[in-house]
């Protein structure tokens, strides 16, 4: 039976994930986007960033590419904070992930063709005296929440 294209870029993105920084040890991991041409081909794209301007930037080069290339589907992998955003009384409203206390450091993985996407998570394992990644233990978000949404998920949309 053929696997689905979504359920393979969300595993291709974990696996390179577990490569980069349990096997080869690298101390982070670039996001990176796996894109699916319309010709079939496979194209490969590391995209550093270090704030939410580079981000936008990057993200905005890749939505061009995913057009000059007639995409039929992409997928990203990166490095991410999470936390569970709950608003109870004396909340002081939305802080971001990182900047929280009980946020947990993931691998976050979306994948992307032209009707649906697909989200995979791996919690990052670090040895305690080192901080060196020894581990990444799937983690997908629960099914009662249903899968998150992230602008990253839309660049295929043709814009109005």
């Amino acid at each position: 039976m053929k696997q689905d294209i979504l359920t393979a870029l969300v595993e291709v993105a974990g696996e390179h994930a577990r490569l980069c920084l349990v096997e080869f040890k690298f101390r982070s991991l670039f996001p990176s986007w796996l894109i699916v041409t319309g010709e079939d081909q496979i194209e490969i794209i590391a995209t550093p960033w270090e704030n939410d301007h580079q981000k936008h930037k990057q993200t905005m080069r890749i939505k061009k590419r995913l057009k000059q290339t007639r995409a039929k589907a992409y997928s990203l992998v990166c490095e991410a904070w999470v936390a569970i955003y709950k608003d109870e009384p004396g909340s002081h409203g939305f802080i971001r992930p990182a900047q929280r206390a009980d946020r947990q450091e993931v691998v976050m993985v979306v994948a992307v063709d032209r009707t649906r996407a697909k989200f995979g998570r791996w919690k990052i394992v670090r040895a305690p005296t080192t901080e060196q990644i020894i581990g990444l233990e799937r983690n997908d978000f629960d099914s009662e929440w249903g899968q998150p949404e992230s602008w990253m998920a839309h660049l295929l949309e043709e814009e109005p």
